[in-house]
């Protein structure tokens, strides 16, 4: 009998994954939104964007972390339609 790795983890991580994305993006325009006020009160906004590079990185490491997810889907259908037996995805 053959074996084939239930996708079902992965769409679920794939999902949560893009929902981390979308908060991510919306906090890095309210935080590019409140260092665009602080500059206009003429407030010293060092701090501020900080902590916007730091959303930033963490933005692309979660678009890092999608593109492995999709990967790991891709090989999944691939090692399906080969009929590759005892396939298990990325945790093997």
């Amino acid at each position: 009998m053959m074996t084939f790795p239930r996708p079902v983890d992965e769409r679920a991580q794939l999902a949560a994954a893009n929902r981390h994305i979308a908060m991510a993006e919306r906090r890095i325009a309210e935080q590019r939104d409140r260092i665009e006020e602080l500059r206009k009160a003429g407030h010293a906004c060092r701090s501020s964007e900080d902590l916007l590079a730091l959303l930033l990185d963490g933005l692309s490491a979660m678009h890092l972390h999608r593109e492995q997810i999709l990967r790991a889907l891709a090989d999944i259908r691939r090692d399906r339609r080969r009929g590759v037996k005892g396939a298990t995805g990325p945790r093997g």
